[in-house]
């Protein structure tokens, strides 16, 4: 059971970050109001510090993550 309740998801897979993945959360994230809160679901390893680092450079919240098996969610 997640620790984070998300209103909406968006699938990564390999992708990092500069290789289109912040093009996949920006247009998800367009969907959501403030306070809604986005997953983000991604295979790629380098996301972990990446994905941080964005959402304080475009002042967004960055909530934490969760290890899954085949992936990690980050909120």
């Amino acid at each position: 059971m997640s620790q984070f309740v998300a209103d909406r998801m968006c699938d990564g897979g390999d992708l990092d970050c500069g290789s289109g993945l912040l093009l996949i959360i920006k247009k998800n994230m367009d969907e959501l109001v403030p306070s809604q809160v986005l997953e983000v679901r991604s295979r790629e390893r380098t996301v972990a510090d990446d994905l941080p680092a964005w959402c304080r450079m475009v002042e967004h919240e960055f909530l934490g993550s969760e290890e899954h098996e085949n992936y990690t969610s980050y909120y």
